[in-house]
């Protein structure tokens, strides 16, 4: 059962700003996903305000089939056309700071919209830390906060204080907090039966630090860095190290990473280790006892690197990520790679690696 932190009185408005709800049809979903796949939406509704959204939910005239709502795509796959309605996000008022004379902890709140790799700049330059190792992650705040987007050592749901919202069944504004949306590996209750669909994020207040808190432990990054970093030198170093094995998707679309890591029983470890004796499995321990095995190893194993079909491919530095490659690749190219990627993985070390990337079927 869930419960709320905290009912607004007031829907999340940092100052006075002007709504504007833009309503388009027929429209093609290349800007829309970072894949770059062909395709049409049927409706997009794109709002900018909280005020927007308890407009567009007391009328509902604006809405055509199924409503999905999306950030800047960045972790979809769309399987052909869409014939429902694409909400976008446009909620992207200035952030607003909130200091509770607290020595070690500030109170950031960002809207939705916001470009999530914009915030980690802000947050970096101000001397906060928290967000820096999350640097470069494409797409939307509100996106980040539905996946629980995480890179080098760090989750999006460390930093969280509270998420607010739009609840579409009862027309109203609500928050929870970290606790509520019970996060896990890449997911949320946000993106589990029965509250999928049913909660928009209009923005997330994180809790960040006033005082140095560098986690340089995962990936290498100490090695990157001086003895005693600031937050900017760390965001220059995660930028370097993922412009140095990511593909950038305005070049080669794709949605980062594909495949979910590995998350496994010590007994599942050591069969994969006696399949690659004498070679070393890379792992990482968690703290439930549980077994995290690096998927990009697994693929790279079963010899898919760089590989793929007519149209799409491994990227070649990093395997967990697929990519457009021939910048024409459908929805069939990428889901014929993914499925020749899981059984062979499956094949070969008896794990069944699952897709990280939300696909959004034709309705």
């Amino acid at each position: 059962m869930i419960t709320f932190a905290n009912v607004l009185t007031e829907p999340y408005l940092p100052g006075n700003y002007n709504t504007m709800i833009k309503i388009e049809d027929n429209v093609d979903l290349r800007p829309l996903n970072t894949f770059g796949l062909q395709g049409k939406v049927r409706r997009l509704v794109t709002y900018t305000d909280t005020a927007d959204l308890t407009e567009l939910f007391t009328t509902k005239k604006w809405q055509v089939g199924k409503v999905t709502n999306i950030g800047d795509g960045s972790n979809l796959l769309f399987i052909g056309d869409y014939n429902g309605t694409l909400l976008k996000s446009g909620i992207n008022h200035p952030i607003k700071i909130t200091d509770n004379n607290n020595d070690d902890h500030i109170f950031v709140t960002a809207g939705a919209g916001m470009t999530m790799d914009d915030l980690c700049a802000e947050m970096a330059s101000r001397g906060l830390w928290g967000t820096e190792n999350l640097s470069g992650i494409p797409g939307q705040v509100g996106a980040a906060a539905v996946q629980n987007i995480g890179a080098y050592g760090v989750e999006i749901a460390d930093l969280i204080e509270k998420v607010h919202l739009f609840d579409t069944v009862e027309a109203a504004h609500v928050s929870m907090s970290a606790d509520e949306c019970h996060y896990g590996y890449r997911t949320s209750v946000f993106k589990k039966q029965p509250q999928r669909g049913r909660y928009i994020v209009t923005a997330v207040t994180l809790r960040l630090s006033k005082r140095p808190m560098p986690r340089l432990s995962y990936g290498h990054l100490a090695v990157k860095v001086s003895a005693f970093p600031s937050p900017e030198e760390i965001r220059k170093a995660v930028i370097e190290m993922r412009d140095n094995k990511l593909p950038d998707w305005h070049q080669y679309g794709n949605a980062g990473s594909y495949f979910k890591n590995v998350e496994t029983e010590i007994s599942v470890y050591d069969r994969i280790c006696s399949i690659v004796e004498p070679n070393e499995v890379p792992h990482y321990r968690l703290n439930d006892g549980r077994i995290k095995i690096p998927t990009a190893w697994l693929i790279e194993q079963c010899g898919w690197k760089g590989k793929g079909n007519s149209e799409a491919s491994v990227w070649q530095k990093q395997p967990l990520v697929l990519i457009n490659a021939t910048g024409n690749a459908t929805s069939d190219d990428i889901i014929e790679l993914e499925e020749e990627i899981v059984r062979s993985v499956h094949k070969k070390f008896g794990v069944t690696i699952e897709p990280e990337v939300e696909k959004i079927r034709n309705i």
